[in-house]
């Protein structure tokens, strides 16, 4: 290929070493800037012309839908058994057996082998597998930015609903299902909240060295006032560390199961005795509630427990059990996919996933059927309840927490000096609250 691309009358000699054309100029520089290749592109064109001259080059593959870790390599000449070296190596850290589609994979190579690969794993993470070049060895690292945390305060009044007050004081989603979990112990946000209904949260804002927005942290301390009942919700630290949230009586919130099971969400169908089946076209017992949401919509559980199914199961389509103890049972149907570690057997905890919303089995649209079973018997899900578990709180250690997190709530503005925090993250933002000069923030 590169015989047909020299001039006529020159040897190929004169090209390499530059004594001919300026065309081999074009071809080291392009090897200079990486090669993006969208889904199923190979390296064509320049870069790959230039890639045999040198030996030495790297691609971005974007994912495409059904690609396969061994199917992305073996499209830029990897072997089968230098795939699965690859594969193995990476897999203390991440499985790449499944990509996710739109993710990039950076390839680079030296005499045309493949000496490091990096799998973007998210907006700032990316999984490292690279050749030591000493040992031959494959090396498997995450790369994760280094985080500066400060806690950050906003405070809202409802208009027309929660999610869109919270939105208008600038609190970021997950803060705000965050505070969901917390606070629907004692309020149904979907039913109970009202016009003039006040809340104020504090919680842990995170950004790298370079100024970067990360993913906002814990819900430090939470209140709402509301027409109905109100509430106020602190993260709690115990001696060793560990963590949970309490009332202002210190009473543990923990121990109450998840109200709901996905983070956003319709309610579509609410608990009742009978409705009409839109598949069967007739009245039948519809004893739990639908959430409308799209297909792939993460699904938690809402407590803490042992999976007893997980599998099809009939009209319910992809199908988990999870027994919480003391004869309680949470039931969701038609998911999507069940994820891989919820297995019959396995220990789940409270908030973790375990699967995708879907609509397999007898099922019209996309949604999660959530339902409860207490003695055998269906309970409506959406009334509060406590796990069989409930933690245990110094209220002495706890009282000099909350008092400190009180007043940076009502005091607290939403920019403070950020302090640095290793990674993982420990609550030393507990501390920093306790420090903070005070602010403005008030109802």
């Amino acid at each position: 290929m590169l015989d047909a691309r020299r001039r006529r009358g020159e040897s190929l000699d004169a090209v390499r070493n530059g004594r001919g054309s300026g065309w081999l100029l074009v071809v080291l520089l392009s090897t200079l800037a990486p090669h993006v290749a969208t889904a199923g592109e190979t390296s064509t064109g320049l870069a790959a012309i230039a890639n045999r001259v040198t030996g030495a080059h790297r691609v971005t593959h974007v994912v495409g839908r059904g690609e396969s870790l061994g199917a992305i390599l073996g499209r830029y000449g990897v072997g089968p058994a230098e795939v699965q070296r690859w594969w193995k190596a990476a897999r203390p850290k991440r499985d790449l057996s499944k990509l996710t589609v739109g993710h990039k994979l950076e390839l680079s190579f030296e005499q045309d082998r493949l000496v490091r690969l990096g799998y973007h794993l998210g907006e700032y993470e990316r999984l490292i597998v690279e050749q030591d070049s000493a040992r031959g060895q494959l090396k498997t690292r995450v790369d994760e930015p280094d985080v500066i945390i400060a806690p950050v305060g906003a405070r809202g009044r409802v208009e027309r609903s929660f999610y869109a007050a919270a939105k208008a004081a600038g609190i970021p989603e997950s803060v705000i299902s965050d505070m969901v979990d917390v606070l629907s112990v004692k309020i149904d946000f979907n039913t109970k909240v009202r016009p003039g209904d006040r809340f104020r949260v504090l919680y842990e804002g995170r950004h790298d060295d370079r100024g970067r927005v990360l993913k906002a942290g814990r819900v430090l301390a939470a209140e709402y006032y509301g027409a109905h009942q109100s509430v106020a919700a602190f993260l709690y630290q115990d001696e060793e560390g560990r963590t949970a949230y309490v009332d202002k009586a210190g009473r543990s919130l923990d121990d109450s199961l998840l109200r709901y099971p996905l983070e956003f969400n319709r309610i579509s169908s609410t608990f009742s005795s009978s409705r009409f089946h839109p598949i069967l076209k007739k009245r039948r017992p519809h004893l739990g509630v639908d959430f409308a949401a799209p297909t792939g919509t993460p699904i938690r559980a809402i407590g803490s427990g042992k999976v007893r199914w997980a599998s099809w199961k009939g009209a319910f389509g992809n199908h988990v059990e999870i027994d919480h103890g003391g004869e309680m049972i949470s039931a969701y149907s038609h998911l999507s996919r069940i994820h891989p570690a919820t297995r019959a057997g396995q220990q789940v905890e409270r908030g973790q996933l375990i699967g995708w919303v879907g609509t397999t089995g007898r099922s019209t649209g996309p949604h999660l059927h959530f339902a409860i079973f207490e003695k055998g018997r269906y309970v409506n899900p959406m009334n509060p309840r406590k796990s069989p578990t409930v933690a245990r709180v110094d209220q002495r250690r706890f009282a000099k927490q909350r008092n400190n997190l009180s007043q940076q709530l009502r005091v607290m503005t939403t920019n403070h000096e950020p302090r640095r925090s290793t990674s993982p993250l420990v609550l030393s933002s507990l501390t920093q609250a306790e420090h903070l000069e005070p602010g403005s923030l008030t109802f």
